[in-house]
């Protein structure tokens, strides 16, 4: 039915947000776009708002970094979203994102950290577990240890609610904070089993922009245990079933 409803308006949306999880953030804006052409059509706000957010997802995979700072800012400026949603979070942790890989650590923080508070005070975790991942990722860059802790309670989260699709995404980041802080044993095992979860079919979405230094970690890892030990100990975490993987992670220092 192509009539302008808002159950079009809803099947739009969720079609960006697969799109986007997919790495084809292009088209995924498209969809938002059209979305957003019928929400404003019906005059409906919440509707709005979710394209507005998605918009901004967008943006920032794009890394359109100065539209999404101008979008982001915006979107916080209006009263209706002063409503505690799911999109608030959105909203909140794609400008802090933003910010933070705009440079501006003072003011991307904060507003990551803010994002965080929301989910708890709603009692909502699958977004929380993706914002504690990105805090990690930057922190993990400025090699302060509190990486470690959000990329943990990033997994503890996604192995209550099952979410296999951001698990390689957030153990390859703890391998990168691990070696930084002398492991680089246990960073291999660990980045071989983020491998084998990649392998599964993980939406590209999570090698964005903030995942940059993936390939100079992987040099800078294999130089330093050698080609032998670094493929032994690749494949010994490679062959680790995902809670035996979940486990490892969650058992490593710092």
């Amino acid at each position: 039915d192509s009539a302008p409803t808002y159950a079009r308006c809803q099947a739009l949306w969720g079609a960006g947000f697969l799109t986007l999880l997919q790495g084809r953030s292009a088209e995924a804006m498209r969809l938002a776009d059209r979305a957003m052409r019928i929400a404003d059509r019906l005059g409906h706000t919440d509707s709005r708002e979710s394209c507005r957010a998605l918009l901004l997802l967008c943006l920032l995979f794009e890394g359109r970094l100065e539209e999404c700072l101008g979008l982001g800012r915006r979107l916080l400026s209006e009263p209706e979203l002063d409503r505690p949603t799911l999109m608030r979070q959105f909203t909140v942790a794609a400008l802090g994102a933003a910010y933070t890989l705009a440079g501006d650590h003072t003011s991307g923080f904060p507003l990551m950290r803010r994002a965080l508070e929301l989910g708890r005070e709603q009692g909502e975790v699958w977004h929380r577990s993706y914002n504690l991942w990105l805090l990690g990722v930057f922190l993990s860059r400025m090699n302060d240890p509190e990486a470690g802790v959000h990329l943990r309670e990033a997994l503890v989260t996604k192995r209550r609610t099952r979410d296999r699709l951001g698990f390689p995404a957030v153990m390859e980041t703890l391998a990168w904070h691990v070696f930084a802080h002398g492991d680089p044993k246990q960073a291999a095992r660990i980045l071989g089993a983020s491998q084998a979860l990649w392998s599964t079919g993980t939406p590209p979405m999570f090698r964005f922009v903030a995942m940059e230094q993936r390939e100079e970690f992987r040099v800078r890892l294999h130089e330093e245990l050698g080609t032998e030990a670094f493929e032994r100990l690749c494949r010994s975490g490679y062959e680790l079933s995902p809670e035996e993987a979940l486990d490892l992670c969650l058992e490593t220092e710092p």
